[in-house]
């Protein structure tokens, strides 16, 4: 306690002045004409964005099961493409091992080399 002590005292004298510095600069600053062109600007903009998105929230509750296999589809898209890279890298891979390796011995049945 007796550490803490002088920095409550500190802390009483120094806050009401920070306090109220940070206060008049805000306020200056919310007078500019700067500010309040560009507060216009975001509260156009933001008035926009909130429409289209509530079109679209609309277009989605009302068609739900296009917007799923639309998600699906995507999903197995990815899982397709990394599938074709792994493949390659797989085949690069095994390449490499020796013919008397059992799982080149698999792979040569498969047809993969």
């Amino acid at each position: 306690m007796r550490y803490i002590t002088p920095v409550i005292a500190w802390s009483k004298n120094v806050v009401p002045k920070v306090k109220q510095y940070t206060t008049d600069a805000f306020s200056k600053m919310h007078q500019s004409k700067q500010w309040q062109t560009a507060s216009k600007s975001i509260g156009e903009l933001k008035a926009k964005s909130i429409s289209i998105g509530s079109k679209v929230e609309k277009h989605v509750k009302r068609h739900p099961i296009k917007y799923t296999a639309a998600g699906a589809g995507v999903t197995g898209f990815g899982f397709a493409k990394t599938h074709s890279g792994q493949e390659k890298k797989l085949k690069a891979y095994f390449r490499t091992l020796p013919k008397s390796d059992p799982r080149y011995k698999i792979m040569k049945e498969k047809g993969w080399v």
